[in-house]
């Protein structure tokens, strides 16, 4: 997925299983990896219930890639975010 700097992401459980989505931290840029802990957004809280949003800001954010990973469908299922 792609998005501009200033845009928002976010990620909706559809399922009733327990989901977190959080970013590879030895995956990310130094400057990406800065700006997700000066944000406290490395990850989410635990999302319980099926229509649990978690929302990623990405204003003032590098350009670059954010990797990611979802834990909760038993493997971990992933993708990227590319700041523009």
């Amino acid at each position: 997925m792609e998005v501009a700097a200033g845009e928002i992401v976010e990620f909706v459980t559809v399922d009733r299983r327990v989901h977190v989505v959080r970013f590879t931290r030895d995956s990310l840029s130094t400057e990406a990896a800065r700006f997700l802990g000066d944000t406290r957004q490395g990850s989410s809280p635990p999302m319980i219930q099926q229509g649990s949003r978690y929302v990623v800001t990405f204003e003032n954010a590098p350009p670059g890639r954010y990797p990611f990973l979802v834990s909760g469908y038993g493997e971990d299922a992933g993708g990227a975010i590319i700041v523009r």
